[in-house]
């Protein structure tokens, strides 16, 4: 649905409106897991929703959620409304498009074939970094999905997947921010570095 935000005109799919409504009665102000519980979006389908409303100012980014009760794992994103978004809940936005895509609802195969296209996605970026383990657990991950009839039978090897790829994107941003300050301490400008050798 198409609707007039801070005078833009900005698109709110299904995902992005089912996000909102949640994020809105769990107070404004939540955590990945919770908003994925409240409204039975997958941790990627809040992820995806997230970056969608980010881009649209109507939900920030909050920090991470306080993890001292949890069990092991990545700690989850806090999102809160901005004030905008705020506005799109309380002009009922959310509710009508969530009620517009109820009628027609989506085949178990229009959805792998979505899940399908997130993957392909995620992969294309980490391609780019060649690191063999994390192709492998790509090529596990869509071999089950050519083999599910539905995302349920997916649904654990996705967030394993998903917990794997956010440790792994930690990890390498340690370490790059690590070397990018001890080559700026020996004074070397990496700059000259991104030119190819061929």
């Amino acid at each position: 649905m198409i609707v007039e935000v801070d005078g833009q005109r900005v698109d709110i799919k299904h995902y992005a409106a089912i996000f909102l409504q949640s994020l809105h009665e769990l107070g404004g102000t939540a955590n990945t897991r919770d908003i994925a519980t409240r409204s039975g979006l997958a941790t990627w389908q809040v992820n995806e929703a997230y970056k969608q409303t980010e881009d649209m100012g109507l939900v920030a980014w909050y920090g991470k959620y306080d993890a001292t009760s949890r069990g092991p794992g990545s700690d989850p994103k806090l999102y809160e409304l901005t004030g905008s978004g705020r506005r799109v809940v309380e002009r009922g936005v959310p509710g009508k498009v969530i009620a517009l895509n109820q009628t027609g609802a989506k085949l178990p195969e229009q959805e792998i074939n979505e899940l399908k296209e997130w993957v392909a996605r995620v992969e294309g970026k980490v391609n780019a970094a060649e690191q063999s383990e994390v192709s492998h657990r790509f090529d596990e991950f869509r071999a089950r999905l050519d083999e599910a009839e539905n995302v349920e039978d997916v649904q654990e090897d996705l967030a394993n997947l998903e917990e794997y790829l956010y440790e792994w994107h930690e990890s390498a941003e340690t370490y790059l921010r690590a070397i990018r300050r001890a080559l700026h301490d020996q004074g070397i400008d990496l700059t000259d570095y991104f030119e190819s050798d061929d």
